[in-house]
């Protein structure tokens, strides 16, 4: 029989992502050998690295020492972000060069949803780079990627989770990585900034983009449960059930990251327990 090949669906989660340079130090510790890989959001900047089979380690050196807001330029400009991207794209260059999909050693691809016709695209060729623009442009917040009359966005709330895809790419086993937010039931709205004495513009500001995050943050979380009920990938890594064993109910940041060395343990902690079950998988189906 011919070895069965598999697949990592890596999801969406801003920089939460920093719980993927662990689950793959305890992949390529375990010689588990990836064939496919597909990202959502900061899930294709996660493929990138498996994609070009990147050492783990230095995977999270440079997830520990990056500091989200140093690359990132806050300005309102016609490309329909008030966040510049440029800056982070320009770092990951200088790590890997002005690359195409035909570079990775790993076949990669990103998602992202076409604005001007609601469907889903799949970037499996072409710069990669360019590519990413469109895969992580959360709009209103990041530029969208804008080629030939269309607009690019994160796929956050479509396909937060691309395991339809590596299964398309060829994938039998798959291997989610849930890096979403906590369970929407768990999530704590905090109401203190309604109750202020002096109401200012910073408070109700400060208000305002918490209960968009909570809002956003419900969604995703459903959007991500809804792919892994639907799609049945065979094993799931997820974040939010390695903070719950760690009784921890606070939710990660959007844009923290002064939680990298946490986020790195539980990837390592959710892959090693899963070890067991991705051979068990891997020698049933080789058996076959």
């Amino acid at each position: 029989m011919p070895k069965k090949k598999i697949g990592l669906a890596l999801s969406s989660g801003a920089t939460r992502g920093i719980f993927l340079p662990g689950i793959m130090r305890v992949l390529k510790r375990e010689g588990v050998k990836i064939d496919f890989v597909a990202g959502s959001s900061v899930g294709a900047i996660g493929a990138i690295g498996v994609g070009l089979d990147l050492d783990p380690e230095f995977m999270i050196e440079w997830g520990e020492k990056t500091k989200f807001w140093q690359y990132i330029t806050p300005e309102l400009h016609d490309d329909l972000g008030v966040i510049n991207f440029d800056h982070v794209i320009r770092r990951g260059m200088d790590v890997t060069g002005d690359i195409d999909f035909s570079d990775f050693k790993i076949k990669t691809a990103f998602v992202a949803l076409d604005l001007e016709t609601s469907e889903p695209v799949v970037f499996n060729e072409g710069k990669v780079w360019e590519a990413l623009r469109g895969a992580v442009g959360a709009p209103s917040i990041f530029a969208p990627l804008r080629k030939n009359g269309h607009y690019y966005v994160d796929s956050g709330l479509t396909n937060p989770l691309p395991v339809d895809v590596v299964r398309q790419m060829g994938a039998d086993i798959v291997i989610a990585v849930d890096q979403g937010p906590i369970a929407a039931e768990n999530m704590q709205f905090d109401h203190s900034y309604f109750h202020l004495p002096v109401f200012t513009t910073i408070n109700r500001a400060h208000a305002a983009y918490k209960m968009f995050m909570h809002y956003g943050g419900t969604l995703h979380r459903n959007a991500i449960d809804r792919e892994i009920k639907e799609q049945k990938p065979e094993i799931v890594l997820s974040l939010k059930d390695g903070l719950a064993k760690k009784h921890i109910s606070k939710d990660i940041g959007f844009f923290e990251m002064g939680q990298a060395k946490l986020l790195i343990k539980i990837g390592e902690e959710e892959a090693t327990k899963a070890i067991p079950k991705i051979k068990e998988l891997v020698n049933y189906e080789e058996s076959l």
